[in-house]
């Protein structure tokens, strides 16, 4: 956030997500629904918030969450539209999930955010992979770091993709 706009909440969010990574969940979740109620407007708290949801894979409630953290955050909150498009491709609205994944991309390159484009990027071509736009998915790949990244049950790899994606491509044509 800038310093023109200090989000309240965003100290122990950030806090809670540190939890959340270690294991505490229920930690986590305690201290972000005190966020919350001291700070209902904080996009960390509902950032956050959303992210003990996905934990728990309650996808339609962190939807709410993240669309709540977008509302309340003054500037493009790109890594909000790359959660929110991950978390549609999981309840299914693949196409939804492109637009939200553009957004951030749009975003992340304007301020030179390589890790989180990397990140946007992939999930974006896997997205579109599932979708069938297979050389939209090849491009998206272009701006992926090499590597490991999970996808609900599945590991996915960028060899892996693009060894499917040609098959895929070869068979269709």
């Amino acid at each position: 956030m800038s310093n023109a706009h200090p989000d309240p909440g965003e100290k122990e969010s950030d806090r809670a997500l540190f939890m959340l990574g270690n294991g505490r969940a229920e930690e986590a979740s305690a201290t972000i629904a005190r966020v919350l109620l001291a700070h209902p407007e904080s996009p960390s708290a509902h950032r956050a918030m959303a992210m003990i949801l996905v934990h728990r894979a309650d996808f339609h409630e962190a939807e709410k969450s993240l669309l709540l953290a977008i509302r309340y955050s003054p500037m493009v909150n790109h890594s909000c539209y790359s959660e929110l498009g991950e978390v549609l491709i999981q309840l299914g609205r693949t196409e939804e999930a492109v637009e939200k994944l553009s957004v951030a991309i749009e975003s992340m390159n304007a301020i030179g955010d390589t890790w989180e484009l990397s990140s946007a990027s992939f999930a974006r071509a896997f997205a579109n992979f599932k979708l069938g736009n297979f050389e939209d998915a090849l491009r998206d790949l272009e701006f992926v770091d090499e590597g490991f990244f999970y996808y609900g049950d599945e590991l996915w790899n960028k060899s892996r993709v693009l060894k499917e994606i040609s098959i895929f491509s070869k068979n269709r044509g």
